[in-house]
């Protein structure tokens, strides 16, 4: 879960911790788009148009990886 290098386009696969975060991979996949990036946290976008903020470090219902080679 490295955040050197992140920029908006990436694609990150979202791995769900919570029962929140698996019910929305269950609704809306786990692959996701950056769309914003702030110093603490980043916003991504599913194919379906969901949205969501993401904690670099620690966040509650998700881990990530960034897919881009």
């Amino acid at each position: 879960m490295k955040l050197s290098g992140m920029v908006v386009g990436d694609r990150v696969r979202l791995i769900p911790k919570t029962r929140h975060g698996k019910n929305r991979v269950r609704e809306h996949g786990d692959s996701a788009v950056v769309i914003h990036v702030k110093p603490a946290s980043f916003c991504t976008e599913t194919p379906d148009k969901d949205w969501r903020w993401i904690d670099n470090n620690n966040d509650k219902n998700f881990d990530w990886e960034i897919l881009n080679d």
